[in-house]
């Protein structure tokens, strides 16, 4: 009888241990978390140095885990959305491949859903603001209700999945201005939430633009064209140069505008030569994003 609750012992250790190496073969294959990271700690201390012109430690943990966990949140739901298509395209990703289990991502889930309730109910500025954060994710868990719709038709899946950049960030624009004691919507917090967000949706678009398709998979380029979806992800740029003008009143706001525009007759440039082959403007998307970032970083610090 002691040998079979000592074996069993042994099993529940051996199990848990291959349960956290699979989750962090998920965390650091798929969710790519040192990005991720990267990602979350710039964006909260930019909205911080903007919002309250400070440094606050307390504040600064809050919203890096909230957005953190709400990220990862995301994409977990994004394996159960794609896992029919992954299969398929993508059998070598950690999924599909059984080197993560279902098991492993629900785990996740509960935790990332429990941290972000125990934020909520922690602190209570902006709690309406992270309850409609924790709304927007359990929707996105559920597909929106509309999966099969959804199914036949990118678009639709971006205009339901792309606004969660605002709703997190107006989360943490309003986080931080309830504890600065100022007002959330004004022109520049607007400008703020813009800035931030949009070029998130122009790398969703061309991250999933090709020239040549996939028979079968679904991109935007298959649904618009490679030139159509090329020309959709720069629109994004027209409203986030009038955020930029906004909120830069430091004298790299004319050389960082020049850079865009050069990046986006690029990237125009190559939506106008197909004979180009598959051509990846996933990297060109982030090195432009980085850039903004800084900018907004070199800008924020001066308030100090």
């Amino acid at each position: 009888m002691a040998m079979s609750i000592e074996a069993a012992h042994n099993c529940t250790l051996c199990y848990d241990k291959g349960m956290i190496s699979r989750i962090w073969i998920y965390l650091w294959e798929t969710f790519k978390i040192p990005s991720r990271v990267l990602l979350t700690l710039t964006n909260v201390l930019v909205v911080q140095l903007f919002v309250m012109k400070s440094l606050d430690t307390f504040t600064f943990i809050l919203g890096s885990s909230m957005l953190f966990f709400s990220l990862l949140y995301y994409r977990t739901c994004d394996e159960f959305k794609d896992e029919k298509t992954d299969k398929i395209f993508f059998p070598k990703r950690p999924l599909p491949s059984g080197r993560v289990l279902k098991s492993d991502l629900r785990l996740l889930q509960i935790l990332c859903g429990l941290i972000m309730i125990g934020i909520t109910i922690v602190q209570s500025e902006a709690r309406l603001f992270a309850i409609i954060l924790i709304l927007d994710c359990l929707l996105m868990q559920f597909y929106f209700f509309a999966p099969k719709l959804m199914e036949k038709n990118r678009l639709i899946a971006f205009a339901t999945h792309a606004p969660y950049a605002f709703v997190v960030n107006f989360y943490l624009l309003a986080l931080h201005a309830d504890i600065a004691k100022t007002q959330i919507f004004t022109l520049e917090n607007i400008a703020l939430v813009s800035v931030l967000s949009l070029p998130g949706f122009h790398w969703e678009i061309i991250r999933k633009t090709f020239v040549r398709e996939r028979p079968g998979y679904q991109t935007y380029s298959s649904l618009l064209g490679y030139q159509g979806a090329i020309l959709l992800s720069l629109v994004f740029f027209f409203p986030l140069l009038i955020g930029l003008r906004i909120l830069l009143v430091d004298n790299f706001f004319i050389p960082l505008v020049s850079i865009i525009i050069i990046y986006c007759m690029h990237i125009w440039g190559l939506g106008l030569k197909e004979e180009e082959g598959l051509v990846s403007l996933r990297t060109k998307s982030e090195l432009i994003s980085t850039t903004i970032i800084i900018c907004l970083l070199w800008q924020g610090f001066s308030f100090l």
